[in-house]
């Protein structure tokens, strides 16, 4: 009988423990593609230099597989360009495919073009325009913008970052 009473009374006390090592905790759910959609301000970067301060890109949900990312800012190209211009007009929606990584969405490569007159003559030629990087639930984008700008036999690749919040 004691054996009883000493096995009901540890019962007793281990049930609570269970019942609280049962509970999980909502960080460990996937982050939605949904909740990613908005306006994000940040900054463009060229190497470690900030060309654009307060930028904004935004974020679209398209499906749960897919994004677009739109963007209107001129990129100041600095004294050192080759091109003709001083600045980077970049207007352009790109859709992206997104990918559930834990609390980010993955955005995978989209390109789409923008199209710049580099010649000064009025007959603008397309620009590949390509973003990709990566957006976490606390609403964090880290995005790379690349342009791929033909100046003859080799184009003249310049890439950027973005890196911005959510705004509310």
């Amino acid at each position: 009988m004691k054996v009883i009473n000493k096995f009901l009374i540890l019962l007793m006390l281990a049930v609570p423990f269970v019942g609280f090592a049962g509970c999980s905790d909502d960080d460990d759910d996937p982050v939605e593609v949904k909740s990613i959609a908005g306006d994000y301000k940040g900054i463009i970067k060229m190497g470690s230099t900030a060309v654009v301060n307060n930028a904004t890109i935004s974020v679209a949900y398209v499906s749960d597989t897919k994004v677009t990312l739109s963007m209107n800012e001129n990129i100041p190209l600095g004294e050192s360009s080759q091109l003709p211009i001083s600045a980077l007009p970049v207007n352009v929606s790109v859709n992206c495919d997104v990918k559930v990584n834990g609390n980010t969405v993955e955005i995978q490569k989209g390109t789409s073009n923008i199209e710049l007159d580099l010649s000064g003559t009025g007959t603008p030629i397309p620009v590949p325009v390509t973003i990709s990087g990566t957006i976490d639930d606390s609403g964090t984008a880290n995005l790379t913008i690349s342009l791929s700008i033909p100046t003859g036999t080799i184009p003249l690749p310049i890439s950027t970052t973005f890196e911005g919040t959510k705004q509310k």
